[in-house]
């Protein structure tokens, strides 16, 4: 088990196969790299597999340790998760969803009565109200809203 030799043209060009082949090249497997790193199993595995392809500084730094590299060589090949700016996710689906959930929501609250669909499939919604006395007689108004085809639920519990 010896320091790495070969020029870092040689290594491999992603974060998966670099420490794969790291690992390999120290003769060690996946739980012992994981061992001898103090993180689990799993997240090796992942790593390896493509998952993980950006590691926390004080993981890098366990990981380079224990496949006896600088950090810099991991951190080279790191791909940081992308962040959309302001307007990519004014624009995504899943922020649009977000914002229609949130107006259905506040429209049960001010009138339960009404014919709401859910946000995820426009089936019916199934909307539940109940009143109930806290210890100090205070009343207390819960709503419990359910899709009646797929798992959307929400409450003001």
């Amino acid at each position: 088990m010896s320091r790495l030799t070969l020029p870092l043209h040689q290594l491999p060009d992603n974060l998966a196969n670099r420490v794969q082949f790291l690992r390999e090249h120290l003769d060690m497997t996946p739980r012992q790299l994981a061992s001898k790193a103090s993180v689990a199993e799993a997240f090796i595995q992942d790593i390896e597999a493509g998952l993980e392809m950006f590691l926390a500084p004080a993981v890098r730094l366990k990981l380079a340790r224990a496949l006896r590299v600088r950090p810099s060589i991991l951190q080279d090949v790191e791909r940081r998760p992308k962040l959309p700016n302001a307007a990519e996710l004014s624009e995504s689906a899943e922020w649009q969803k977000t914002r229609k959930t949130k107006q259905l929501l506040e429209a049960v609250a001010l009138n339960p009565t009404g014919d709401y669909h859910c946000p995820d499939c426009e089936a019916s919604l199934i909307i539940r109200q109940f009143q109930r006395r806290d210890l100090e007689d205070n009343l207390l108004l819960t709503l419990k809203v359910e899709c009646s085809n797929c798992l959307f639920r929400w409450s003001t519990d």
